[in-house]
This record gives structure tokens, C-alpha cells and sequence, in this order.
């Protein structure tokens, strides 16, 4: 329900009213995969959307936490973004990946009830990311692989665990 609203607010907000059902049904495809679910509470919800030319983050956060079967959620930040800005969406996936680390931050992110103090406190977190992205920037010298048969649930983990964001 909560992705059939935010997908059904975005798709109104931007005109794409004959998408609303694609974006709610790619979304509910990756609910599956439970990679987007952080221990901070943190859902992390995405995708590339064809023939969309923008990047759009819409934010929700429950009155009361659900509980799922793959942990609590607390807020979550959906991402949709045009297959056109690829490094965009990296970066914004890496910032608040990087952000939902930081337990304090968040606690106090939701603690927030009204919408502007909410922007203005989420305004102070630490958003940057590297204008260009090189190498270095992505990878490791210790080396963390998965096999085959691990689950995206154990590579979501693995991404956390190390603090990093892809793996050969």
C-alpha cells in the first residue's frame, strides 16, 4: 500500500499517469528483493524508469514502524530516476545509503513531525558525494566476493557490513 502511494503521488505530481501502474508493479517486483531494507530501518526503494528524463526522491515515514518479515521500517526514501543520469542515481543511492548508517542522525531525523523542520534537519546531513567518480572511489584493496548461491539478502549485507557499494 505504502508504494502504490508514493508511486501514485510522484506519477501525478509529474503527469505520468499511464505509468503510475509500470512504476508500482517494478516496484513491488523489487520489494522482493530485501536489499532495500537497511538494519537502521531504513527502505530503500528504486528504479529506472524509460522515458522519464528526471530524478525524482519522494520520502515517507509511517506513523508507526512496520514490522516485516526482513526487519522494521522506519522511513523510506524511494529513488526513481530516467536511464538517462545513471552517475545521479548512484549518488544518491550512496549518500543515503551512507546517512542510514548513522543511527543518531536518523533517530533524530524522525523525530521531527512537521515537514519543514523535517527538510531543514534532513538539510543538515552529510549529502556529498564526489562530483566525479574514480576507480579508487569504488574499490576495495580487501577483497569481500559472494557466491552463487548467497542470497541478495546476504550481498545487501555484505554492502552494508564493508561500507561499500558493488562487488565483482
Amino acid at each position: 500500500k505504502i508504494y502504490e502511494f508514493m508511486s501514485h503521488r510522484i506519477a501525478n505530481r509529474y503527469g505520468l499517469t499511464a505509468t503510475r501502474q509500470v512504476i508500482n508493479e517494478r516496484l513491488l517486483e523489487r520489494r522482493l528483493d530485501e536489499g532495500i531494507l537497511f538494519p537502521t530501518g531504513v527502505a530503500l526503494p528504486h528504479l529506472h524508469l524509460e522515458d522519464f528524463n528526471d530524478t525524482v526522491i519522494s520520502i515517507l515515514v509511517p506513523k508507526i514502524p512496520i514490522e516485516t518479515e526482513h526487519g522494521k521500517i522506519k522511513i523510506f526514501f524511494m529513488v526513481i530516476n530516467g536511464t538517462k543520469d545513471n552517475s545521479l542515481y548512484l549518488k544518491i543511492l550512496q549518500s543515503t545509503i551512507k546517512l542510514s548508517k548513522d543511527t543518531k542522525f536518523f533517530e533524530e531525523l524522525l523525530s521531527h513531525k512537521s515537514v519543514s523542520d523535517f527538510v531543514e534537519f534532513l538539510g543538515r546531513g552529510d549529502f556529498s558525494v564526489k562530483e566525479s567518480v574514480t576507480v579508487t572511489d569504488l574499490m576495495e584493496t580487501k577483497l569481500v566476493s559472494i557466491g552463487i548461491k548467497d542470497t541478495v539478502k546476504d550481498l545487501s549485507n555484505l554492502f552494508y557490513d564493508y561500507d561499500i557499494n558493488y562487488l565483482p
